[in-house]
């Protein structure tokens, strides 16, 4: 391929910038010279069209990007935007086709033939960000599914070779680490202005109750690097490097203090020590986690653990007695509440669900009240199709059967990643690793879905097609012995 057109490109960028720099000091207006700015980084990012890199930061970024009348688009619609586009570029230049890898899958094809089926029947637009009314019409949650088609459409594109899958996981180990040390770094500061700055980019974090910053994400940043102290050869890791994020990937996780990733990893953990048969490490593991079980209720029992601290938000998966103390059971109630009112639609639509939105007039009742009660919470978020479960959300808004053939698509993958990991166990390491992290994740995500995530979400799908993808990687020939 010529390369020569992104050197002109690369020229007509740096022209562009000269002339908005001379003009902004002229004319004293920086404005023009941000937006050139911005379109220069664009360009470039297209023009460089790393997928690997683009996606993993879009996955992991825990703030999202307003694009338009759209506020706080998810930064892996970016990611694939940018993805997206330079595959065109490439195909334009190029005069063919990009390389793809990957299938297609019959069941995820009728997934999203129902999805675009349910969608014409009960099309839905923005409402309150077009003014056009005050209703919450649930096109974000169509958004979501609308970013996953084309993390399957497009995937393939841009993780087209086993480099390329390890770069993707290489990549989401330098983001969970780049954004685990700034968030735990903001964790310990105070001050209002900083809390609005990141109110602005969609991050809203709690607080535990010595004052410190919670975000809710950390121990998903936690999960990567403890996953890759355990698999280093897929995430390229040296044993040094391995306990250095052991130590870092723990922190996050208990700085986080959420205990369904607590519990994830959990599952996560023994899911890869089975798969490398290493049945002794799981029984310790499981002694481990009966023995801290046993103390952290006797401690508590003794007045040693008070709660209010990451850390007991963490032990308090071992500790109902701790449940109690910091306020589960009350954030327990808190998702029971819309789970009931959920069945209740489910009970009326149970075959094709009621779809997104609908919720008239929530914004204007929104403005006249000055905040929303308990009951209009309620409403909205199963509404919008976040009810802390997502299978409830899903049946809920599409239908019975559509969940149970997600679940049954899931299902598919874990069993088709155990069979391909065992056969790699003993020839090809990093192949064994990519379907090991796979069907660790997804078990993981089944465990997930029934109190946190939702199907809609699309690094949930990402993880899904990227199986489909390495599904198809071959493991390499063996070099010719000489003589």
């Amino acid at each position: 391929m010529n390369e020569r057109w992104k050197e002109w490109l690369v020229i007509a960028s740096g022209l562009a910038g000269t002339l908005m720099l001379l003009n902004a000091a002229v004319s004293g207006s920086w404005t023009p010279l941000l937006f050139t700015g911005f379109t220069i980084l664009l360009v470039v990012l297209v023009v460089k069209a790393n997928g690997p890199a683009y996606l993993a930061f879009g996955t992991l970024a825990p703030f999202g990007i307003s694009l338009g009348i759209i506020q706080q688009v998810p930064a892996l619609g970016l990611a694939l935007m940018i993805s997206v586009c330079g595959i065109c570029l490439k195909t334009i230049i190029q005069g063919k086709s990009a390389p793809r890898l990957g299938r297609a899958d019959w069941m995820i094809v009728l997934f999203y033939l129902y999805l675009l089926i349910r969608y014409c029947v009960d099309p839905v637009f923005p409402g309150k960000a077009l003014g056009l009314s005050e209703d919450i019409t649930g096109f974000r949650s169509w958004l979501d599914h609308l970013l996953s088609l084309i993390i399957y459409l497009f995937l393939g594109y841009c993780i087209a070779t086993r480099a390329d899958v390890l770069k993707l996981f290489r990549w989401l180990l330098v983001f969970a680490v780049i954004f685990a040390v700034i968030f735990l770094t903001i964790m310990f500061i105070p001050g209002m202005a900083l809390s609005q700055f990141l109110a602005n980019m969609g991050i809203t974090p709690g607080e535990f109750d010595n004052g410190w910053r919670r975000f809710v994400f950390l121990p998903t940043m936690g999960l990567f690097m403890l996953m890759a102290y355990m698999l280093p050869t897929l995430f390229g890791t040296t044993p040094v490097q391995g306990r250095f994020l052991l130590v870092l990937g723990l922190i996050a996780t208990i700085a986080g203090g959420n205990r369904g990733s607590t519990l994830a990893l959990l599952v996560m953990m023994i899911v890869v020590w089975m798969l490398r048969k290493r049945r002794l490490a799981v029984a310790v593991l499981c002694a481990c986690i009966a023995g801290l079980i046993m103390t952290v209720n006797m401690l508590h029992e003794q007045g040693w653990i008070r709660g209010g601290t990451p850390l007991d938000r963490v032990l308090s998966v071992f500790s109902p007695g701790i449940s109690t103390e910091i306020g589960v059971m009350g954030t327990m109630e808190w998702r029971v509440m819309r789970w009931k009112r959920a069945m209740e639609d489910i009970k009326e639509h149970p075959w094709f669900g009621m779809g997104y939105g609908g919720l008239r007039g929530y914004f204007r009742l929104l403005s006249d009240v000055g905040n929303a009660d308990a009951a209009l919470e309620v409403e909205r978020d199963v509404a919008t199709g976040s009810t802390h479960n997502g299978y409830v959300s899903s049946a809920r808004a599409l239908g019975i059967p559509i969940t149970l053939l997600f679940v049954v698509i899931m299902a598919r993958r874990i069993m088709m990643h155990r069979r391909l990991a065992a056969l790699h166990r003993l020839h090809d390491r990093e192949l064994f690793e990519v379907h090991a992290f796979l069907c660790a994740y997804l078990i993981a995500m089944l465990c997930i879905l029934m109190v946190g995530a939702e199907i809609r979400t699309p690094s949930v799908w990402l993880f899904i097609v990227l199986g489909l993808l390495v599904e198809r990687l071959v493991p390499p020939l063996p070099e010719p012995q000489p003589g």
